[in-house]
């Protein structure tokens, strides 16, 4: 058997299998003892194995959380973005004669698309914009509060997100430190269990570990 080459969910499987057999086949725990293995040394195969999975949930959680942050920041960023480009339009007509205006509220030049400035530009915008000044071309001042806090709200659903992908990447490390340490530990009780083993290697059998015939 190459550990190495074992993927995460094929060395839990085989993890459990050849711990269970060294703890139920009494011929295999014999065998154990007699070299100096207890029972408790076997069981810490179980234990890593719970630590595999208990970082695996972790893991499919957070990355959940990403995910539901992810899709609650994006609603939010094209909610605000398509209300915002109706007002500037509007907002170009109205002030299309006051340069000041224009400057002030940002509507010179390109459009960012990088977030930060985005974020800025468009902040910007509704900052220095007089809520009741495009209700004469159908924008209701309701409409620019709610774009006023839900740019709030953006900022907020960032910092969630953020730190939702930094908790992701931490338990990824975790999971993978755990799975590493899982592997060196079966490589090692592999090693032990041919060693106890040697008299009788077709016991290895009942661990899953392939033997030879002629063995």
């Amino acid at each position: 058997m190459n550990v190495a080459k074992l993927n995460q969910k094929e060395l839990l499987v085989q993890v459990d299998v050849a711990v269970q057999a060294a703890l139920r086949v009494p011929e295999l725990l014999q065998a154990f003892q007699s070299a100096g293995i207890d029972e408790n040394k076997i069981k810490v195969g179980l234990t890593l194995t719970k630590e595999v999975t208990t970082w695996q949930d972790r893991q499919t959680a957070t990355a959940n959380s990403v995910r539901r942050t992810q899709q609650s920041f994006r609603a939010a960023k094209e909610t605000i973005n398509s209300l915002y480009f109706r007002h500037l339009e509007a907002a170009r007509f109205l002030y299309r004669d006051n340069e000041e205006m224009q400057y002030t509220l940002q509507m010179l030049g390109p459009r960012q698309t990088r977030y930060a400035a985005w974020f800025e530009q468009v902040r910007t915008f509704y900052n220095h914009l007089d809520a009741k000044a495009l209700q004469p071309f159908g924008v209701p001042t309701k409409e620019v509060t709610e774009i006023k806090k839900l740019l709030e709200q953006l900022a907020e659903l960032q910092v969630l997100r953020n730190d939702a992908k930094r908790q992701a990447q931490q338990t990824t490390h975790y999971k993978q430190m755990a799975v590493n340490d899982l592997r060196n530990w079966f490589r090692r009780f592999i090693n032990a269990a041919k060693f106890a083993c040697q008299d009788n290697p077709q016991l290895l059998e009942s661990m899953g570990i392939v033997v030879p015939a002629n063995s």
